[in-house]
């Protein structure tokens, strides 16, 4: 039912090879999902940060320990489990399916301060997509990183490492979309959606071009700071999109009738709004997530931008939906702040006193 389908390293963990090749997987996982919807994009999960084993690629890396981060007195940058009964990520050994255990032990770290460590990053991705006809890549591990700052692997890296290994980031993100742009693939349109809490760090000041295709904004829970984020990012680069995801919710608890009323009030053309989140499919969490009916009622486009008058939100759609923020005093996420959608049917999705608010606020004509 969806547009784009963004499929976890855990994809047929328990398929020979077991806990291995995880790419592989993924474009089986594919092909079974584009014969019931051909047009659904199907793109893979990559990190930035830990050479997982369960990726033919981390494999790699656990191969060539040249091409790996260092740490200031020359040994591998590790991540290990926090304590014997706990999986961090697929970094250790209690990662399990049903009778097979997950045969790797720490991971190591991609060396971007490395020729050969970068090379091989945007190589793998790259011929990971051709190989088993991939539309492109959800690259995760962004947390906790800033073109300013050292993020949470190289805290005991040397100053010089630290610098190099986020310019080769960079480099490598940016390589990464010359390949998805350019020759064969710019038919193919490859995407790179970046998991990043805040927006899509590196774009070209003349060119507008940035090398992620979209920004997946996580933990999102709106706001007028995120109505803000939203108008700030789109009015920069028009032909770009924002993903709004908010895991971790249910439809209709507090968060979600925010986020999604701040996202109505800031959005444009190509952004996009999803919740739920889950690692098996037994649970079904986000598949109940999908089918909220909030999210499928008529929408139809904006009559204008938000209209902000001393804090106080309001924007209409084609549809007679109507969207509302009271984000006074509290500009940010919090428990005071009040929102409501009227949908064009009459129903309600309220945070707080929003929809009662909104009401008294029409009744006064303000």
């Amino acid at each position: 039912k969806t547009r784009l389908m963004i499929h976890g390293m855990e994809v047929g963990a328990n398929l020979a090879p077991v806990w291995q090749n995880s790419e592989m997987k993924v474009g089986l996982a594919a092909q079974q999902l584009r014969k019931i919807n051909p047009t659904q994009l199907q793109l893979y999960t990559v990190q930035i940060d830990y050479a997982r084993s369960v990726y033919a690629s981390g494999a790699w890396f656990n191969a060539h320990p040249e091409c790996t981060l260092k740490d200031a007195a020359g040994h591998q940058v590790l991540n290990n489990a926090s304590s014997a009964t706990t999986a961090r990520g697929h970094c250790d050994h209690n990662v399990t399916v049903p009778g097979k255990l997950y045969p790797f032990g720490a991971c190591v770290v991609y060396g971007f301060d490395t020729e050969c460590g970068a090379s091989q990053w945007v190589k793998s991705i790259t011929d990971a997509c051709e190989q088993y006809d991939l539309d492109g890549v959800f690259i995760d591990g962004f947390q906790g990183y800033s073109p300013s700052g050292f993020g949470r692997v190289l805290g005991k890296c040397s100053a010089s490492t630290q610098k190099a290994w986020l310019a080769g980031l960079n480099a490598s993100l940016w390589a990464l979309h010359t390949n998805f742009t350019t020759g064969t693939n710019a038919k193919k349109k490859k995407k790179i959606v970046c998991n990043q809490t805040g927006g899509t760090f590196n774009c070209d000041t003349e060119t507008g071009e940035c090398y992620c295709t979209a920004s997946n904004s996580e933990r999102w829970g709106g706001g007028s700071d995120g109505v803000l984020a939203l108008q700030t990012y789109d009015a920069a680069h028009p032909s770009k999109g924002v993903i709004v995801h908010v895991p971790h919710v249910q439809v209709n608890n507090a968060i979600y009738n925010s986020s999604l009323a701040s996202f109505l009030l800031g959005a444009g053309d190509g952004d996009a709004y999803g919740i739920g989140f889950g690692y098996e499919c037994a649970s079904g969490g986000w598949l109940q997530a999908r089918e909220d009916p909030d999210l499928a009622k008529p929408l139809g486009a904006p009559a204008g931008p938000a209209v902000n008058s001393s804090n106080i939100w309001r924007r209409q759609f084609a549809s007679g939906v109507k969207v509302f923020m009271n984000a006074t005093p509290v500009i940010s996420v919090g428990a005071r702040v009040n929102t409501c959608i009227v949908w064009a049917d009459g129903t309600r999705t309220p945070r707080n006193d929003g929809c009662l608010q909104m009401a008294r606020l029409d009744a006064e004509g303000q």
